[in-house]
């Protein structure tokens, strides 16, 4: 903002200058909604708090956020990405993205003492909002997980790049996308793909949302009902009309040939 306006002094612009700010960052810069919304809130709190000047109420229409449903994958689908995945490493990384439904983030920055293969569990360490949580840790996954610990030394994170140190979330993206093709997985998808995709199918499998919840170590229930509009769960209870239709039909047909059985 600052930059933009570098022959003029902050202090003396307008609304309308403000305005034309946001306007060149939509415009030309193609910012998203979310991106708008923090501009336009970090210049109301430099004007207020900064500068000390009254409080902002110029009228500025704020962009919706585009409500968007998470991307997931069908479990055949899982089952073909870990089919052909042949690297130990990538494939205990997307066996624990999928079956724990942990970040990529959080992926990273576990550790061996973090695992519990007694109790099937895994302790997520200051994880978004510098919360720990327990998740499963999945009987299959930790085979994988044990393989790969007898197979790799890592010396302090349980994975670690080949100088050491934490493992790159874009390594893992990368070899996830490349996998996907392998597995003939059209769709783009990410290690989030495989989070959203946990919750997706423990939901289809009927379980309690609020367990869900605090697996994927969300605050508040509403973020993790975005999972309700994927689900196919209440689906496949409903019967479209145009199937009513043609069963009533045929059960109409099969009624009429045992009538005519019957008077033969």
């Amino acid at each position: 903002f600052s930059a933009f306006y570098a022959s003029k002094d902050l202090d003396t612009l307008t609304k309308d200058h403000i305005k034309d700010y946001l306007f060149h960052l939509v415009q030309k810069n193609k910012i998203s909604a979310s991106s708008q919304n923090q501009a336009i809130n970090a210049i109301k709190l430099y004007y207020e708090k900064v500068l000390k000047h009254s409080k902002f109420k110029f009228i500025i229409e704020r962009p919706r956020k585009l409500k968007t449903l998470p991307k997931i994958i069908s479990e055949f689908q899982v089952f073909n990405l870990l089919k052909h995945t042949y690297n130990l490493k990538h494939k205990s990384i997307i066996a624990l993205l999928y079956s724990s439904g942990i970040r990529v983030s959080e992926v990273i920055a576990l550790k061996k003492e973090h695992l519990n293969f007694v109790n099937h569990t895994i302790l997520i360490k200051q994880a978004k909002g510098f919360k720990d949580r327990i998740t499963v840790l999945a009987t299959s996954t930790a085979k994988v997980l044990d393989a790969y610990l007898k197979s790799y030394t890592p010396k302090n994170y349980l994975f670690e790049g080949q100088n050491g140190g934490k493992y790159s979330a874009r390594s893992i993206n990368k070899f996830i996308q490349r996998n996907a093709k392998s597995a003939k997985i059209e769709q783009p998808i990410s290690a989030h793909t495989l989070r959203h995709s946990f919750a997706t199918h423990l939901l289809n499998n009927g379980t309690d949302i609020r367990l869900i919840k605090e697996l994927l170590g969300h605050n508040s229930i509403k973020t993790t009902q975005i999972y309700t509009h994927v689900s196919d769960r209440d689906l496949r209870m409903i019967e479209s009309p145009i199937d009513t239709i043609i069963r009533s039909q045929n059960s109409d047909k099969q009624q009429f040939n045992d009538d005519n059985l019957t008077l033969k």
